[in-house]
């Protein structure tokens, strides 16, 4: 069914595709065409894993009518500056495989009373992806006998950030399965990958990311507990954890000022390892007097795991790279005080070898099925050597564009990494898939409408999209204001960006702000304040400021050198100065909502009528003026957003004119705008006809 469009504000319909604003251009060269973009990065990986892939791509794309005449080197050179285009790798998903050595595995497991199962991946000559592998291979091994019902425990740390990244939960009504932070940093600002940004990572890729209607706390299938002092052994079926070496890299030592950690103090005492922020010295024991950072951590006693492990329950370690094998040791040597405190392990070869070798002190010595591992395997050397192809051509941070490069990086022929990159892309099972994610199409022309908001409003900035389906809103509206916000970000060395909670979790979704990150030609600093600090419900943990803050810091890491990211939540003390501020206005909770006996509550109303709308649960009337907002709500006044717009800074509001969660939505922004909270807007157009509407008295 095809339904014309007539004029910018009408509903209509061409097809059934989603209308979303085109990608910026940040390349700093003229970009090309989303379409052929897509279709040449389609041709190109879906026609590797054929038989015929040398030649297969080329000889589809001759049968497309815009290169039908075009010659081989025109077509070679064509794909390769595709191929190097910034926006190639955000339509991109790649999956590996992680191989498995099981017999260098199993050579720990024996070596190790108790440890009842070690996953031994390759080593990589790129030790800043390592983490990433770690958490692909538990994800992959373990992420399968999870069950709906479960409780299952994380630490922070990158290893357990990428499984977070990866993993798939079995969600189920009527049996949630459970995610347990267990530690919490009790400052206010996002150090790292945190175990609560783990939780709520998770959280937000199953619920959030499925553009359904998001549950009630009795409907939810995930549920997310944030306080460690409240776990239990009883609580947990799994735990997922980091350890760490007190080497650089590391939390402690990447962030010593925030935690009053002590490198020379560490030395003295012998200090080798940290879990779950509690040290260990090399004998597995504690040092003589606690570590200072153990007062500014909230963490689940040892007990926990301990108990867990004599219940065999799994629970798993994640620790890759030689240096962490002294680490691993200790942990291992401290059941000494009260019994084992894993029963499963994720390394890789360096440092698994390198765990042998100090618990048999040389190889001569090593038991006979160890001895066995300095023979040569060349399967399982074939099998690496496809895995570090693999990871150059596809995943790693600055990855190789073609096989000569490849070739290159690793030592070989050109002949043989092609020849290790089909076998790695036709195997069974393969050990990389790769999609191909078709860009949303660009909408039509809404720049009248835009065009109108800005002059009938006095904005410095309007975006306007057209969804066609309410569960396509959001999406579109993020993506419009991710665009809005890199644009104003393009031109700039270092910013403050004042980010909101709630919605604002579409932008964030749409932002992909590592990869921007990399391709923004001059930002090196960039600041966030997530500007709500406020309780929030299960039912909305995914839309919360501490999981968006989270979800930030977790999803930058590893960021290339020159460029630095650093995360706070507002905590109710004064702000920097601002250069960018994006928020969701909201209309009154509905009264059919669980949200709307407790908004009151949290303000002191006792009527919801006067309010108009809210933003970061600061409610204003009709008029624009700021009402009650109660002592829960952890936000800076709206007189700050007045200031701020009057200073000129960009204020951007978000928001969808028929969200179920609100009534009348344009009503609250019309009070907005009159009350000088914003000078930008980013809405739908039937929001857009409304407003002007009510502007020009029709």
């Amino acid at each position: 069914m095809t339904i014309c469009q007539t004029r910018w504000g009408d509903e209509v319909m061409e097809g059934d595709r989603r209308f979303i604003p085109s990608v910026p251009k940040l390349s700093g060269h003229k970009a090309t065409p989303l379409r052929t973009l897509y279709r040449i990065l389609a041709v190109r990986y879906y026609t590797l894993s054929s038989q015929d892939g040398r030649s297969a791509w080329l000889q589809t794309l001759r049968r497309l009518a815009g290169y039908r005449h075009r010659s081989e080197w025109s077509l070679r050179s064509l794909v390769e500056r595709v191929l190097a285009e910034p926006m190639a790798d955000t339509l991109l998903k790649v999956a590996v495989l992680v191989p498995h050595n099981e017999r260098l595995g199993q050579a720990l497991c024996d070596a190790l009373p108790g440890l009842q199962e070690a996953v031994v991946i390759p080593s990589l000559p790129d030790p800043s992806a390592m983490n990433m592998y770690l958490g692909m291979a538990a994800a992959q091994v373990f992420g399968p006998r999870l069950r709906a019902g479960q409780g299952i425990g994380f630490s922070g740390g990158r290893a357990v950030g990428a499984l977070a990244q990866t993993l798939l939960l079995p969600l189920q009504k009527g049996s949630p399965i459970r995610l347990y932070a267990l530690t919490r940093f009790r400052g206010s600002e996002v150090l790292g990958i945190t175990a609560e940004g783990v939780v709520t990572e998770l959280v937000a890729r199953h619920l959030w990311q499925a553009l359904e209607d998001i549950p009630l706390p009795q409907e939810c299938p995930v549920l997310a507990l944030l306080d460690p002092t409240q776990v239990s052994p009883t609580d947990l079926d799994w735990v997922f954890v980091g350890v760490g070496a007190l080497q650089s890299g590391e939390m402690l030592v990447e962030f010593p000022d925030a935690f009053g950690f002590d490198r020379e103090w560490a030395q003295r005492m012998g200090g080798v390892a940290e879990l779950l922020f509690h040290p260990f010295c090399a004998d597995g024991l504690p040092p003589s007097r606690p570590p200072r950072w153990l007062s500014k951590v909230d963490t689940v006693p040892l007990t926990v795991l301990q108990t867990m492990v004599r219940a065999n329950k799994p629970v798993v370690i994640l620790a890759g790279g030689k240096g962490k094998a002294p680490a691993l040791l200790a942990v291992y040597r401290a059941q000494r005080a009260g019994g084992l405190l894993f029963n499963r392990l994720v390394t890789d070869e360096d440092c698994a070898r390198e765990l042998l070798r100090l618990l048999d002190g040389d190889v001569a010595s090593l038991p006979l099925h160890s001895q066995r591992l300095a023979h040569r395997d060349n399967g399982w050397e074939r099998t690496c050597q496809r895995f570090v192809a693999v990871h150059w051509r596809f995943v790693a941070r600055e990855r190789c564009r073609q096989v000569k490069a490849v070739a290159t990086r690793m030592g070989v022929s050109r002949n043989t990494a092609s020849k290790l990159l089909r076998e790695a892309l036709q195997g069974t099972p393969p050990m990389v898939r790769i999609e191909v994610h078709a860009p949303l199409p660009e909408p039509p022309s809404l720049l009248d409408a835009e065009m109108a908001l800005v002059r009938q409003f006095g904005l410095q900035e309007a975006r306007v999209v057209l969804p066609l389906r309410d569960e396509w809103a959001y999406p579109s509206i993020g993506t419009a204001a991710a665009q809005l916000l890199l644009e104003l970000l393009e031109k700039r060395e270092q910013a403050t960006v004042g980010l909101g909670s709630g919605r604002v979790r579409a932008v964030l979704e749409a932002l992909n702000l590592a990869h921007a990150l990399k391709v923004l030609p001059r930002l090196s600093h960039l600041n966030v304040w997530v500007l709500e600090n406020t309780p929030s419900d299960r039912w909305s943990l995914a839309l919360s400021d501490s999981a968006i803050a989270n979800s930030l810091m977790l999803r930058c890491f590893g960021l290339p050198e020159g460029k630095r990211l650093r995360v706070r939540l507002y905590d109710g003390t004064s702000l920097p100065d601002m250069d960018i501020v994006l928020v969701e206005i909201g209309g009154m909770y509905r009264p059919e909502t669980p949200m709307f006996e407790r908004a009151l509550r949290w303000w002191g109303l006792t009527e919801g009528e006067k309010v108009t709308g809210q933003i970061l649960n600061r409610p204003f009337d009709d008029d624009g003026n700021p009402l009650p907002a109660g002592e829960k709500v952890v936000t800076p006044p709206l007189e700050v957003f007045r200031a701020w717009v009057k200073a000129g800074v960009p204020v951007i509001g978000v928001c969808y004119g028929r969200d179920k969660w609100f009534t009348d939505v344009p009503r609250a922004v019309f009070a907005a705008l009159k009350g000088g909270f914003i000078n930008c807007l980013v809405t739908d157009a039937s929001c857009a006809t409304t407003l002007l509407a009510r502007a020009t008295g029709r």
